[in-house]
């Protein structure tokens, strides 16, 4: 990722550098923090709206090679993936902060399988790289017409299904479910107010984040002042390893993000915050 403006950056960890966001749905300052995280190339405008209309929420959205890790898990208050592209999976920096947050995530169709057996058998269902395009039907209380699309293979028992996939052939699959903070659902939604299965996406958003998402008493903030906040926040106590990027009035400034939060997370892991 380059940035192409003169920078001066002091702080206790710089991960990266300015997440670019392509778009803002704020309700007031008040609100809490939603970050809706696409594929590159894929445009989360409607999910956001949507979102912002649904839950009351700031919803803030960007592609998944330009999440700033650490540092957005820290700031924002739960998580959309929109996995729309298989060819472009997240970074591991993105996957780890995943892996580790409590706050409450909805991961929608691809890639949830990265994120591990181990996190899986921590959650209690689990998610394969299968696919299949030929369920034409959505079944909660009703049957609802599905037009077929790409979904991903979810397995999970009952107590954890909030509505499932029928065909013929395979009879009835789990198409969303819920446990601990995590809601993944196998399929690109229809996000339509008027169109079909619309009303069980908005049963798993309000599944997911109702009453789960705390309210702020302050302004949305700049990269730069989000990581002065954290500085205050978490890092007023224990031992700190300053990382320093000078003032540069060089045209690009570039590195490879995932590379820094390996390195990064191989000292903090050695005891400094």
């Amino acid at each position: 990722m380059f940035m192409t403006k003169q920078i001066t950056v002091w702080c206790i960890l710089l991960l990266t550098n300015l997440t670019v966001v392509s778009m803002t749905v704020a309700a007031d300052n008040q609100s809490a923090r939603l970050l809706i995280i696409v594929s590159p190339g894929e445009d989360g405008l409607s999910m956001a709206h949507l979102l912002g209309r649904l839950l009351q929420v700031d919803v803030e959205v960007t592609d998944s090679q330009q999440y700033a890790s650490l540092i957005d898990a820290y700031y924002y208050d739960g998580f959309v993936y929109m996995g729309a592209n298989y060819a472009e999976p997240p970074k591991r920096g993105f996957l780890d902060d995943m892996r580790k947050t409590g706050k409450p995530i909805l991961w929608i169709n691809y890639h949830g399988w990265l994120l591990g057996n181990e996190y899986f058998k921590r959650i209690g269902f689990s998610v394969r790289d299968e696919h299949y395009n030929k369920y034409r039907y959505l079944i909660d209380r009703d049957a609802i017409k599905f037009t077929p699309s790409d979904t991903t293979l979810l397995l999970a028992k009952g107590d954890k299904v909030l509505y499932w996939f029928f065909d013929q052939a395979k009879g009835l699959i789990p198409a969303a479910a819920q446990a601990k903070n995590f809601t993944y659902l196998a399929y690109s939604p229809n996000i339509d107010p008027g169109g079909p299965g619309y009303r069980l996406f908005e049963k798993v958003v309000q599944t997911t984040f109702s009453g789960k998402l705390p309210s702020h008493g302050k302004q949305r903030l700049n990269f730069q002042k989000r990581l002065i906040e954290i500085k205050q926040d978490r890092f007023r106590t224990g031992i700190h390893l300053p990382i320093y990027f000078a003032k540069t009035t060089a045209d690009t400034l570039g590195y490879d993000s995932d590379l820094l939060h390996s390195n990064l997370m191989r000292i903090k892991n050695s005891g400094a915050e």
